[in-house]
């Protein structure tokens, strides 16, 4: 049985911070950064992105 993750953006104030939920018991913070514009930048979903295909979570 496969499991269906995704990247999650909360926007809190004047951050961002992007996370994954592992199960109903873990999430794992990926990344953390200022909010500048009305979308995520690029280069913050990517180092989001890497950081948990290296733990493994995607």
């Amino acid at each position: 049985m496969s499991r269906k993750v995704m990247l999650l953006v909360l926007k809190l104030s004047q951050n961002r911070i992007m996370y994954v939920i592992m199960n109903k018991d873990a999430v794992a913070f990926l990344h953390i950064c200022k909010k500048q514009k009305g979308k995520a930048e690029k280069q913050d979903l990517e180092k989001a992105l890497s950081r948990a295909k290296k733990e493994g979570l995607l």
